[in-house]
């Protein structure tokens, strides 16, 4: 399936950054019936409207990342534990794996692998699209210096945050800013 446009295809990155490729989706759940209706309507000899067409993504869009939540949901307390600390602290340069292990209340080496295990990203990763993120939001809805940015999202180093930023969105920070 072919996503367009930003915000459609922003969603369906974030999904596939979390959840990989393969998306376990419950037999006979809303899921399913919207995929039904695309594909009915792919076979339909009449062309669907793009409003109809835009409809049914943004629907699937949004049941798969009410699945998503729903599944983080079901995490261990530890792992919330820490997801809510690293919410809360991002921003802090000097935030360190010991400091998400002890939020969680496990060592750094447990932590790393329960953490890994239940969300599919180290610490470090999911860290990183945190700040990102952030980063993006500023970015887009302030007249904040993108030097500014970098720091409220806990990198100092601005060379650094414009690498890892265009990593992470494929646009610089300023492309970001112009809208582009």
């Amino acid at each position: 399936m072919a996503f367009r446009g930003e915000m459609a295809a922003t969603i369906a990155e974030k999904l596939l950054e979390e959840h990989g490729p393969l998306f376990e989706i419950p037999p006979g759940s809303e899921v399913v019936e919207v995929l039904t209706d695309i594909y009915e309507e792919a076979l339909s000899p009449a062309k669907p409207t793009v409003f109809r067409a835009a409809s049914l993504l943004y629907r699937l869009l949004m049941l798969l990342c009410e699945t998503s939540l729903r599944r983080k949901a079901e995490y261990p307390g530890s792992i919330l534990l820490s997801l809510a600390f690293m919410d809360n602290r991002y921003g802090e340069p000097d935030l360190r794996l010991e400091d998400l292990a002890q939020s969680a209340g496990l060592s750094k080496y447990h932590f790393s692998r329960l953490f890994h295990e239940v969300t599919g990203q180290t610490p470090t990763a999911a860290l990183r699209e945190r700040r990102m993120q952030a980063a993006q939001e500023l970015l887009a809805f302030t007249h904040l210096p993108p030097k500014q940015v970098a720091r409220l999202v806990g990198l100092r180093d601005y060379c650094h945050f414009c690498r890892v930023y265009r990593r992470w969105s494929g646009k610089t920070p300023g492309q970001t800013r112009l809208g582009k």
